[in-house]
């Protein structure tokens, strides 16, 4: 479990190797499937690990960076610093389906990557512990403890199109009696872009602090700071059925458009044996995050000529999210049976002001087949809609029991009721409330072997009828799935080698959508309906002595089974491939002369993708192929580390999208250098 009795209160720190032994991919417990410390191979639900040594051997930035790790996961492009996924060919919810260190958070910026441990991908629903989401996956991002003693790192990068990275990396005790302690990082990012007028410009400062008030409780408290600035890039379109045969550089945006981000994230946490058999984790965070677009829409384009036009919009909002969240967990022994229990329950207050202009919709026509001179701002005269709030109120509670049956059992179940009510300029109140279960099995033949099987239940509220139809004002039920998954997991090799596999099936039922009723007339109906089949496997660790590897794959079968247009009855979800797969592959050279040194390379591959819920155009298959080395060296107390990566070394041309406006051009060959110093 993730606590200790107050008998051994153990609060333990993560430990950083400074040394030239290779890396370990493989983790064997994760935190988010129970809220505890339980190994992988005993949770009855697939789960994914992205550990820090291979986020930083990828020298990632983004969340799309990591999450190419796990096949399940599919990167539907992005709209600006908000990038788009899925998971097992569902859309995941900005505020619903990502967590940071356990907590709900609103990922439409990007989270502090280089201050992260880890990330667990949890694989179906989890309503009963978090609550609201789309049933495809939550994505919990998990960042780096302070450590017991002094530790630092500089690590400088360069790369294509003049991109430079600085990040510094500082923790260790804070007071001589080490009860305290701290861990600090600060990023500062800037590059140009294979894209036209394209950049980024990003600074992150993160700290940690931890203070041990006495021997049974610790208090940990964290500041996230990001700012964000980049223009809209909305990429390229599609046309006759296909994306438009352009330069992967070619703009279809203005170069006035902005879309920046501040994003403030503070939270405190108590952990306190209450009692040598009662132990609570109780925490506050409040999240801070303001968008400010200048941005352009292209509409009504012309298949046969390639002309199209333009729409303008400023757009400026504000959203404060305050979390609050309280877990109880006891151990029991009752009738021969270990019981670890979980008592909880979370509150979220969602505070949204939006100011945003009317739609400007430019008198000049363009072509994408023919240069653009675009329009200046200072010829738009942008007309203001008055401004709204909107607030959302998420009360749950929840309980779970992890059950040890025998040598060879494990059960898991847990319910959660949930209260959600809102309020929009269009409704003054609305509410709605859920119940959930979930139940799972493991069954071990074998201390090294896991049979599993599991059913979760997901909801998504959905707010009342405020479109221009006849049942306008209607109130809606929430839209709720179901999955069953059964799977194999298994530890080789004296636990250095993990596999895992797993069968899902998820049904997702009750969507709204508008339904023709008479001629021009609409309702709002929830008749919609989406089943997901497909299967997963996954081989991490240690292969052999120094080689190592990260690889997944996942064969879908999304349909949607019901919808008011019997055209897209039948058709694939937007984004979902029939097969992906990852490997990445790290390999440190065993001969003498070679001491330190470290070849790696990643393979990624999407098969064709639907590029709209109407199927109207494809998005063809890919292979991307990355490589580099890395050397380790100890400079007596240091430790010198470069890294050399390749991305896309074939410069392979592929694309994603969820909708014909907006397909996201995949980067080109590019090359990422960097030097770090630890001591």
């Amino acid at each position: 479990m993730s606590y200790a009795t107050a008998e051994e209160v153990v609060f333990t720190f993560d430990t950083i190797h400074v040394n030239a032994d290779a890396i370990d991919l493989n983790a064997t417990s994760a935190t988010t499937a129970t809220k505890s410390d339980l190994p992988l191979i005993d949770t009855p639900q697939s789960i994914t690990v992205i550990p820090e040594e291979l986020i930083e051997e990828q020298q990632a930035d983004t969340v799309g960076d990591v999450l190419k790790n796990d096949a399940s996961i599919t990167n539907q492009g992005h709209f600006g610093a908000h990038e788009i996924f899925n998971a097992r060919g569902f859309v995941l919810d900005g505020t619903g389906n990502f967590l940071f260190n356990g907590r709900v958070f609103r990922n439409f910026a990007v989270p502090p990557i280089e201050a992260l441990e880890r990330v667990e991908v949890l694989k179906g629903p989890a309503a009963v512990l978090y609550g609201q989401g789309a049933p495809g996956a939550t994505i919990n991002f998990v960042t780096k403890q302070p450590t017991p003693f002094p530790y630092y790192s500089i690590d400088l990068g360069i790369g294509s199109w003049d991109y430079y990275r600085a990040h510094v990396d500082a923790s260790g005790p804070l007071d001589p009696g080490e009860r305290a302690h701290f861990r600090t990082n600060v990023v500062y990012l800037e590059s140009d872009s294979f894209r036209d007028h394209v950049f980024v410009e990003r600074a992150v400062a993160t700290t940690a602090a931890t203070w041990a008030v006495s021997d049974t409780a610790r208090l940990r408290f964290d500041l996230n700071l990001d700012r964000n600035e980049q223009p809209q890039d909305t990429g390229l379109v599609a046309i006759n059925g296909k994306v438009a045969d352009l330069s992967r550089s070619t703009q279809l945006n203005p170069d006035w458009t902005t879309n920046d981000v501040e994003s403030i994230l503070g939270s405190v946490q108590l952990d306190w044996a209450l009692t040598p058999l009662w132990f609570l984790e109780a925490s506050g965070a409040y999240q801070y995050y303001s968008r400010e677009r200048l941005i352009s829409f292209v509409t009504q384009i012309d298949n046969d000529s390639g002309d199209f036009t333009y729409q303008y919009q400023h757009r400026d909002d504000r959203w404060q999210l305050y979390t609050t969240q309280a877990d109880l967990f006891t151990e029991r022994s009752w009738l021969g049976t270990e019981h670890q229990l979980l008592f909880g329950s979370n509150y979220i207050f969602i505070d949204h002001d939006q100011t945003e202009s009317q739609r400007y919709t430019d008198p000049n026509h363009y072509n994408i087949y023919q240069p653009i001179d675009f329009i200046a701002l200072s010829d738009i005269h942008f007309t203001y809609k008055p401004s709204e709030n909107n607030q959302e109120h998420r009360l749950g509670v929840y309980a779970q029991d992890v059950m040890s049956v025998g040598k060879y059992w494990e059960v898991i179940v847990g319910g959660r009721y949930d209260y959600f009510a809102a309020s929009t300029p269009d409704v003054s109140h609305y509410d709605s409330d859920s119940v959930v279960g979930k139940a799972g099995i493991v069954f071990h033949p074998w201390s090294f072997v896991s049979l599993y099987g599991n059913f979760a239940q997901s909801f998504e509220p959905n707010a009342p009828v405020t479109d221009d139809v006849v049942n306008k004002g209607d109130a809606l039920k929430p839209t709720t799935g179901e999955q069953f998954e059964v799977g194999l997991k298994g530890e080789w090799m004296q636990g250095r080698l993990a596999t895992s596999l797993a069968l899902f099936y998820i049904k997702v039922r009750d969507i709204p959508m508008q339904e023709e009723i008479d001629d021009g007339e609409f309702e709002v109906v929830q008749r919609g309906e989406q089943l997901h089949k497909g299967l997963e496997a996954s081989v991490i660790g240690r292969l052999l002595p120094g080689w190592q590897i990260f690889s997944s794959l996942m064969l879908l079968d999304a349909r949607i089974t019901e919808d008011t247009d019997p055209n897209v009855e039948g058709n694939r979800p937007p984004g979902a491939p029939v097969f992906s797969a990852s490997l990445w592959s790290y390999y440190q050279l065993p001969f003498t002369w070679s001491q330190g040194v470290s070849v790696n390379a990643g393979v990624f591959y999407e098969s064709e993708r639907k590029g709209d819920a109407q199927n109207s155009f494809v998005l063809d298959p890919y292979t991307r192929i990355d490589a580099g080395a890395s050397y380790r060296r100890p400079l007596g107390e240091y430790h010198l580390t470069v890294r050399l990566l390749v991305e896309n070394i074939f410069d392979e041309s592929y694309f994603q999208s969820y909708r014909e406006t907006n397909v996201t051009v995949g980067t080109p060959r590019q090359f990422r250098l960097s030097a770090q110093l630890e001591f």
